[in-house]
């Protein structure tokens, strides 16, 4: 099950909105605060590929609707030598980014790899995150 973590920490590791993910140009700064306003909510999951309109847009959906599944972080294996991808947020980057624009404290999330690290990573005391898969 997915545990409730701060949205700070997990931006911390990836904010969409300031390392755009998506296979498209990021908009400006300035056209960023106009289209988080004004850009057509899109009420159903975007691909990697699209404008900047389409990922506010659905950026901004997720903001006014809400969601309820987790996003999932791949935090890597460092005693195995891996780190993680280059961005950990394996799914997820709309809600992530909505969570942000809204301020919301926590975010549920789905973490793949090494605990102590992740627990480390997230701020989060190890016990959440492995009760919480341990009921899997």
């Amino acid at each position: 099950m997915p545990a409730a973590v701060p949205v700070s920490r997990v931006a911390a590791l990836c904010n969409p909105l300031e390392n755009w993910p998506w296979a498209c140009q990021p908009p400006s700064r300035a056209e960023l605060d106009v289209l988080l306003k004004s850009a057509p909510l899109v009420d159903r999951p975007v691909q990697t590929v699209g404008s900047p309109e389409l990922h506010i847009g659905r950026i901004r959906y997720l903001m006014l609707s809400g969601w309820d599944d987790a996003i999932e972080l791949d935090v890597g294996c460092p005693v195995l030598g891996y780190w993680g991808p280059k961005w950990p947020c394996t799914d997820g980057n709309h809600r992530l980014a909505a969570a942000i624009c809204r301020a919301d404290p926590t975010i549920l999330v789905d973490v793949a790899g090494q605990l102590d690290h992740a627990a480390e990573l997230l701020g989060v005391p190890e016990d959440i995150l492995l009760n919480d898969h341990a009921r899997n």
